[in-house]
């Protein structure tokens, strides 16, 4: 029997289809290993900081980051720059609400002489002159530190405070914000307090908080204030945004190159995407041999790139559906698509590796050279061995191979026992994509009978699902690609190292080759991909939130209980998004509205995963803005968590019409009824409950970013 229960067949069957098994994988798994490589070097691009100095910190001479993106990390560059204040409560420090830029006083410049003499700003003056940014450090002050831990700061190296400057204030202000202690000559404006005293305050998403020391309740309250540089773009929206431009291109070609890919050979089509793509990901690299820091040329390579790289995913999926059947396809393709984290998880491996060469900041570009090189070298492999389709070396077409089996099965489904009907009879024509046969009847013209002329795009977007599967990968995709993209600056922020976040964050893509496989497998089994989606979307938001909470809570003190948590939520969170990129795409590619006609395979993965990239395209910028600044709640990772939460509620109701008609059929005799309206009353309720996520936390995420307080003004205050 061999193989043939898997859908591999015998034979020269059985060889072609592992040999095209083998080359499609390390096809799309070297594709996705050059796309790790930006996500493992942000750390190494735009370090992590605190105020107080760690030895993964920005550094100019070890860590040195990279121009223009960690401009926002240099003590010099911010001192000429100076800061800007939001959401105070009180109206007057907030730079928009009277306070202005707070530039460096007269005075106010440093030299840090145990820190390679690198001159810094130690006192920044608001623009009306009322209040001080100022950093109390022994050098400072040697009784400084003792103020420190006076208002909460507990730290050996100092802190950053922002006060009233007393003389500075009316007497009404001087009575609302300063109190006089016992043994002090003036009284003491102090209003907020950072933990640590190294060069520049900690930026907003840092572990460091702001403590309000006026708060009675506890001056170890983490408070909403944000302080950033006031004119240098934060380093992680400057990455954010070569990610967006990455795939919004890539989102483009993805329509175009479906479409270019269904007209010609997926073999040629396949070798020019990957050796272009390998080009520009090895030109990224190339900026530190050129010292390039012009952020147009960076923009340029991520988006000629990602044009490059749409031409991938089209391609594979459109040689996968010619060689395999319909009836294997969930479990075949649940394994294959393991290509996705396999190339996450050597990815990081590799980047991580380049990364721990101890070349002092200069490492970083062999991440984008060993990845460019491997997609050149699997392109030159696809070029030589890939069949494109079984015609192409004498074997029968997958048409002529499911029309036996059809009608060898023919006997078994007539004899079938009663029971509840899932359309097993054509369980795979519609694999209950569309919703039934209603669907195929409207969307087929003359009785049924499809359409073969006519522009084949509107086609693809005639057959029922695609819109429903497109716009569900868009929110889903928006969830995973932030793990692809930001995983590993968020474990840097948990205080691993860049190395280890490299190496830990492989697990989540061990966790998601797990969750696709099993994915594929039960919607092979219960002969229905929506549901399956559906269940996995809805466990994902659950496992998202313990994710943040538990991860938030250990930082780097558990290596175990990080891996374990990641190993969950990688399984959920790529589950729904490997089912509708892999076994989804190609089962509508081939729908029987199209009788037969495989042309359109590539147009609907590619409109589906055209779709899904442009909600991958919007994680990136946004992602940087909402992780730098949304913090008037807490720390500002609560705030991205709270939205991957809403996207996979969103993701979720986009398959409300298929999971509603792809449950149990009211042709299944006695019983069926009562088992029907169960299924229906849990839908019911499953969407209800992630229409409540998505309400409460975009609640969340507003109160996060638009801040929970209005200030109040000292002026009109009683």
């Amino acid at each position: 029997m061999g193989l043939e229960w898997l859908g591999l067949g015998s034979g020269r069957t059985l060889r072609y289809r592992l040999l095209v098994l083998a080359l499609t994988f390390f096809t799309y798994a070297s594709f996705h290993m050059s796309r790790k490589a930006p996500s493992i070097v942000k750390g190494a691009l735009h370090p992590h900081v605190e105020s107080a100095k760690t030895s993964q910190d920005w550094n100019p001479v070890t860590n040195p980051g990279w121009e223009p993106f960690a401009d926002d990390l240099d003590p010099t560059r911010v001192s000429l720059s100076g800061y800007a204040v939001e959401l105070s409560y009180i109206c007057e420090v907030n730079s928009d609400g009277g306070a202005g830029v707070y530039r460096c006083a007269a005075g106010g410049m440093r030299v840090a002489t145990e820190y390679y003499n690198l001159s810094y700003c130690a006192r920044y003056v608001s623009g009306n002159g009322k209040f001080h940014l100022r950093l109390l450090s022994e050098q400072d002050d040697p009784k400084a530190v003792g103020g420190c831990s006076r208002h909460g700061a507990n730290s050996s190296v100092g802190c950053w405070v922002i006060n009233g400057i007393y003389k500075e204030l009316t007497a009404k202000e001087q009575g609302a914000l300063c109190v006089r202690h016992q043994h002090s000559k003036q009284p003491d404006c102090t209003l907020y307090v950072q933990p640590g005293g190294h060069l520049i305050p900690a930026p907003g998403d840092d572990k460091i908080g702001w403590i309000d020391v006026r708060d009675d309740d506890s001056n170890q309250t983490r408070i909403g204030i944000n302080v950033f540089p006031a004119e240098i773009t934060n380093g992680k929206i400057l990455l954010g945004g070569c990610d967006t431009v990455y795939l919004i291109f890539y989102a483009v070609g993805l329509f175009v190159s479906g479409h270019i890919a269904d007209h010609m050979s997926l073999r040629i089509f396949l070798t020019i995407g990957m050796l272009g793509s390998g080009t520009f990901v090895a030109l990224i690299g190339l900026a530190h041999a050129f010292a390039i820091h012009n952020l147009w040329y960076f923009y340029a390579c991520y988006a000629i790139q990602g044009l490059f790289q749409s031409t991938g995913w089209p391609a594979v999926v459109a040689v996968m559906g010619n060689w395999f059947p319909k009836n294997s396809r969930g479990f075949v393709m649940g394994v294959w698509n393991a290509h996705t984290s396999v190339g996450n998880i050597v990815g990081s491996l590799v980047s991580g590796a380049a990364l721990g060469m101890g070349m002092h900041g200069a490492d970083w570009p062999a991440a984008f050279y060993f990845s460019g090189g491997l997609i050149g070298i699997m392109g030159v492999l696809v070029f030589l061995f890939l069949p494109n389709k079984p015609e192409d070396v004498g074997l029968p077409s997958i048409q002529e191979e499911e029309a036996e089996a059809q009608r060898m099965s023919d006997s078994l489904v007539a004899n079938q026992e009663s029971g509840i009907a899932y359309n097993t009879g054509e369980a795979l024509d519609s694999v209950g994509l569309g919703g039934g046969e209603e669907d195929d009847k409207e969307e087929n013209g003359d009785g049924g009978k499809a359409s073969s002329s006519g522009n084949t795009f509107v086609r693809a977007l005639r057959i029922p699902g695609v819109v429903e599967f497109a716009f569900a990968l868009f929110f889903a995709k928006f969830v995973a690609y932030m793990f692809i993209y930001w995983l590993p600056y968020y474990l840097g922020h948990l205080k691993f190292s860049t190395e280890e976040a490299a190496d830990i964050s492989a697990y989540f893509d061990l966790g998601g080759i797990v969750g696709g496989i099993v994915a594929g497998w039960v919607s092979d089994r219960i002969k229905r991909r929506a549901p399956v989606a559906f269940v996995y979307l809805l466990l994902a938001i659950p496992a998202l939130f313990f994710y943040r909470s538990i991860s938030a809570s250990v930082g780097d003190s558990s290596l175990g209980i990080n891996i374990l948590i990641m190993l969950v939520c990688g399984a959920f969170v790529n589950g729904p998004y490997a089912l509708i990129t892999t076994a989804v795409s190609a089962d509508l590619g081939s729908h029987p509205s199209l009788k037969g006609d495989l042309s359109l395979t590539a147009t609907v993965t590619g409109i589906i995963d055209g779709t899904g990239s442009v909600g991958a395209s919007i994680q990136g910028v946004l992602i940087g803005v909402i992780a730098s600044g949304c913090t008037a709640t807490g720390q500002s990772w609560d705030a991205v968590f709270d939205l991957l939460m809403i996207m996979c509620a969103l993701s979720a109701l986009c398959l409300t019409r298929l999971v509603w008609k792809q449950g149990p059929s009211l042709a299944g005799g006695s019983g069926c009824c009562s088992r029907v309206m169960v299924y229906r009353a849990l839908v019911v309720v499953c969407l209800l409950g992630v229409t409540a996520v998505a309400v409460y936390n975009s609640t969340l995420l507003v109160q996060s970013c638009a801040g929970v307080e209005i200030c109040t003004s000292l002026v009109t205050k009683k």
